[in-house]
């Protein structure tokens, strides 16, 4: 029979960490291109605020068009900063 114990840690999951929120200090950003894969820039956007969300932390996400200013040849990317 199995003896009751007290003070063991529970391992975290075994997760791939994918966009490292965990760094962010407030003010910084990062960036993915949409590259036709509007999947991938939805899950960055939804795993920002889910990470805020469990982490007391605020991150706010925009289009923006960088190397310019929206014109042909800019490259649409989906930005999240950290604000709070």
């Amino acid at each position: 029979m199995s003896t009751l114990q007290q003070g063991i840690e529970i391992p975290r999951p075994p997760f791939k960490i994918k966009w490292h929120f965990a760094d962010f200090e407030i003010g910084d950003s990062k960036a993915i291109p949409f590259n036709n894969n509007e999947l991938e820039v939805t899950r960055f956007r939804v795993a920002a605020s889910a990470y805020g969300k469990r982490n007391d932390r605020v991150y706010v996400s925009r289009t923006t068009y960088e190397d310019g200013n929206g014109e042909a040849g800019d490259i649409k990317m989906l930005r999240v900063w950290r604000t709070a």
